[in-house]
């Protein structure tokens, strides 16, 4: 389960650009730790962020690695959806624009 977000993408050329957005992307980070269906924490011991570049863009991307995440995110044939990286990621970088 990845999920990407850029504020301004024309901003992000510079180290102090990358240094304003980081804590954003740890409080993304935060939240949807938070936000993760808790069963026996690992899918929330599993969402972490990196720099990435992505068609020359740098992109910080907070991903969650547990196998389940998919499935939580965005439900299953029998599972309803219970999403915690999208919301955390609207709440936290959605009212930049």
């Amino acid at each position: 389960m990845i999920t990407d977000f850029i504020p301004n993408p024309d901003f992000l050329v510079s180290p102090a650009a990358r240094a304003a957005v980081e804590p954003l992307g740890q409080e993304v980070i935060d939240l949807a730790e938070k936000l993760a269906p808790y069963r026996l924490g690992y899918l929330e011991k599993s969402i972490s962020g990196e720099w990435v570049e992505e068609g020359g863009k740098q992109v910080f991307r907070v991903t969650a690695t547990d196998f389940k995440g998919d499935w939580q995110e965005f439900g299953t044939e029998n599972q309803a959806a219970q999403p915690f990286l999208g919301p955390a990621a609207m709440q936290i970088v959605g009212n930049l624009h």
